[in-house]
C-alpha cells in the first residue's frame, strides 16, 4: 500500500494500492478543546498517525507520499507548527519502519492534477472527483491527499513502491 498525507491540524489520508487504486481516504481531526494544550493535541494527532501505519485492513505502507513542508507558506505560526509537526511525525513513523518517504512540492502536485501550480482549494476538489469519478462530497483535506497520489502515480514509474 501507498499512503498520501496533507499535512496540517486537519489532515486528509489516502491509501492506494501499488498499480494505483484508490482504497481508502478520509479525514483525521485533532480537538481544539481550549483545556487541551497544543503539545497534548500533537500528541493526539501523532497517535492517529500512528494508527494510519498500523491499519489491520491495510498494513504498513510501502511508501509514503506528502506534500514538501519546506516549500508551503503559511499565514499563521500555529498552522505553521501544525504542519511540521504532522510532517515530522510521519516522517519519524515511517524511518522506525524502515518506509521510504516521498516529497512534492504543492505547486507541482496542482499543476499535475489541475494543469495550474496556484489552482484553488475548489478546483482540486473537483478535479480529483472528475479525475477518479468520485460521487461522493469530499472535503479540501481528502481531495489534497488524493491529489498527492495521483501526482505520484503520474509521475513515477511502475513498481517502485513496490518493496
Amino acid at each position: 500500500m501507498i499512503l498520501t498525507v496533507d499535512t496540517g491540524v486537519n489532515f486528509g489520508y489516502a491509501y492506494w494500492t501499488l498499480d494505483g487504486e484508490l482504497v481508502e481516504y478520509g479525514t483525521l481531526t485533532v480537538s481544539s478543546a481550549k483545556q487541551s494544550t497544543i503539545y497534548e493535541r500533537i500528541g493526539e494527532m501523532a497517535n492517529q498517525i500512528k494508527r494510519l501505519f498500523m491499519d489491520k485492513d491495510m498494513g504498513t505502507p510501502s511508501t509514503v507520499v506528502v506534500e514538501d513542508v519546506n516549500v508551503v507558506r503559511m499565514r499563521s505560526r500555529d498552522a505553521s507548527r501544525w504542519r511540521a509537526a504532522t510532517w515530522g511525525t510521519i516522517v519519524s513513523l515511517a524511518s522506525t519502519k524502515g518506509v521510504p518517504v516521498i516529497e512534492y512540492p504543492p505547486t507541482k502536485i496542482k499543476k499535475s492534477v489541475t494543469g495550474n501550480g496556484r489552482a484553488t482549494k475548489p478546483l482540486v476538489i473537483r478535479k480529483v472527483r472528475e479525475e477518479l469519478s468520485i460521487k461522493s462530497k469530499i472535503n479540501d483535506h481528502e481531495a489534497d491527499a488524493i491529489a498527492v497520489g495521483l501526482h505520484y502515480f503520474k509521475c513515477t514509474p511502475a513498481n517502485i513502491g513496490d518493496k
